[in-house]
């Protein structure tokens, strides 16, 4: 195993296989372990803690898209340059089988 970068090691699957107690406790104390199998990298070792906190960085990188997509989709109908559909609409529009079999005919649907 050798350190790259940071708080990045790489190890071999070998290592791997030889050293499993190392590269877990390596990885609980914070550092990236990338395991590589004929020098091409196989897997990543981090603790469950990184893990989570990766797991939210993405949540929250997830939520600003949909605010860069909802924000100007929001101010166009307010300008009233878009128009809004309820849910019950689009229900009755395209899946009367949810509300009983009551639907719209297609010439309606614009």
């Amino acid at each position: 195993m050798y350190r790259v970068h940071g708080n990045t090691t790489i190890a071999t699957v070998t290592d791997l296989r030889r050293r499993t107690t190392d590269v877990l406790k390596r990885a609980d104390e914070g550092e990236i372990v990338v395991v590589q199998r004929d020098n091409k990298p196989h897997g990543v070792y981090l603790s469950y803690r990184e893990y989570q906190a990766m797991l939210e960085q993405i949540s929250r990188l997830e939520n600003c898209e949909l605010a860069l997509v909802a924000l100007p989709r929001h101010a166009a109908v307010a300008r009233g340059d878009l128009a809004t559909t309820s849910l019950a609409e689009m229900i009755s529009r395209f899946a009367p089988e949810l509300n009983g079999g009551q639907s719209r005919s297609n010439r309606d649907i614009r």
